[in-house]
């Protein structure tokens, strides 16, 4: 694991309506926050006759019992969506896996 920390911010999912009275889901900054960050892989997918690539990291951070798959990590202009979480394996650390996709 690479010991260059980044400043990032953690978002969760809210559920909030709109005008018309529909249920919407929307992102609110829980913190401001430093993580490592590790290069897993990329892999490309075809959506809708589109190829789109997709970076999965490896993210280290302060342990925190809140943080859950679908939230997100906005670090250096790419949104990191949370895919699975591990707290238990380190105490001292949280361990993400997070994906950025794009076009």
């Amino acid at each position: 694991m690479p010991n260059r920390t980044h400043a990032a911010i953690l978002l969760a999912p809210t559920m909030v309506q709109n005008d018309s009275g529909a249920t919407e889901t929307t992102f609110k900054s829980i913190a401001h926050c430093w993580i490592a960050l590790e290069f897993l892989n990329t892999r490309e997918e075809t959506h809708n006759e589109q190829i789109r690539s997709v970076t999965r990291y490896r993210v280290v951070m302060r342990p925190r019992g809140d943080v859950c798959v679908g939230w997100q990590l906005h670090w250096r202009g790419q949104v990191l969506r949370v895919v699975s979480v591990d707290g238990v394996s380190s105490p001292k650390h949280l361990l993400l896996e997070a994906e950025s996709r794009g076009f």
